[in-house]
């Protein structure tokens, strides 16, 4: 009896210690990915961990997929942390907490607002659309929000994407080469997706059109019927939260359903007077190598941009309030 008792201590004690190290682990790894890479604290967002709101201040939540958590950069050159440092320079008591997630559509979105809560924030930018371009479906991918250790506890790991990118390593010579060579076979049957059109011939293009067209002729819904549902309930919530948003339609992808996209929008928020819309579809040309990296995810100069932008158009708004 007493060997059982004591084989049963043991094994506790054992998975005790290696829950313990693997957090530890995690933690040391987690904590290089944020500050040098493009990585996340441990409760899953770009930067480092945001506190109590200082008295007599204010809070942004920057929302959106890998353009706003600044894709390809480190965190110090995403539009995001930009913003804030403009808003630091101009004496203005705002901080700015980058919740961008890779590939995250209006459907992470609405998690975070709901999950971040807690954040107490004042102000929402949504900085959507490219993760929602398919018009007959609603993209639902989320690191955050599909990881179990996430929605049990708030905690997001980092060691699986460490040992996932080491062992891609083997087998490619860097990691923008592994993504690419993902993202171009994730996107070979997504009709919807075609930003490179300078990279199309003609011909293909017309075919791609004239696909798209029957796709959406033979589709009973709506086009983007479920975005659209999805994006009204982020309105809604923070309406109801009296939540100061801002929505921004992102640089022009040269891409037809992005336009209907972007009306459809448009028509959903025309009654919401509360909403401030910003339009930088022509702000930033995609094509220029000094701007965007890969024709979508922009370079430092382009986030600066967009942070500027940001600030010139909304700063009056910012001091008032």
């Amino acid at each position: 009896m007493f060997q059982y008792y004591k084989s049963t201590i043991i094994s506790i004690l054992i998975v005790i210690i290696t829950i313990f190290t693997i957090y530890g682990a995690d933690r040391i790894i987690g904590s290089k990915f944020n500050k040098i890479y493009s990585g996340w604290n441990k409760e899953g967002y770009r930067g480092e961990l945001r506190g109590k709101k200082k008295i007599d201040s204010k809070r942004i939540i920057a929302l959106g997929g890998s353009t706003t958590f600044g894709y390809g950069t480190t965190n110090d050159k995403s539009w995001p942390y930009l913003l804030e440092e403009n808003l630091k320079s101009n004496n203005i008591n705002i901080d700015v907490i980058n919740l961008g997630g890779l590939s995250h559509g209006m459907w992470a979105i609405h998690k975070d607002i709901k999950h971040y809560n807690y954040l107490d924030y004042d102000y929402a930018i949504i900085f959507n659309g490219y993760n929602d371009i398919n018009p007959e479906t609603l993209a639902q991918y989320s690191k955050r929000h599909n990881n179990p250790i996430f929605k049990k506890f708030g905690y997001l790991p980092t060691l699986d994407v460490y040992l996932y990118e080491k062992l891609a390593l083997l087998f490619y010579d860097d990691l923008a080469e592994f993504y690419a060579s993902k993202r171009n076979k994730d996107s070979n049957d997504n009709i919807f997706f075609f930003n490179y059109k300078n990279k199309l011939k003609s011909d293909d293009n017309k075919k791609i059109q004239e696909k798209l067209k029957q796709k959406l002729e033979e589709n009973k819904k709506e086009p983007f019927e479920d975005y659209l549902n999805e994006y009204l309930k982020v309105i809604n919530y923070l309406n109801k939260k009296k939540i100061q948003t801002i929505i921004i339609h992102q640089p022009n992808l040269d891409n037809e359903i992005l336009d209907l996209q972007k009306i459809k929008v448009d028509k959903l928020i025309l009654n919401h007077q509360n909403i401030k819309v910003l339009n930088f579809r022509e702000l930033i040309d995609l094509q220029n190598k000094k701007l965007s990296s890969d024709g979508m995810h922009l370079t430092f100069k382009g986030n600066k941009i967009i942070a500027d932008e940001i600030f010139k158009k909304l700063k009056d708004k910012f001091k008032n309030n």
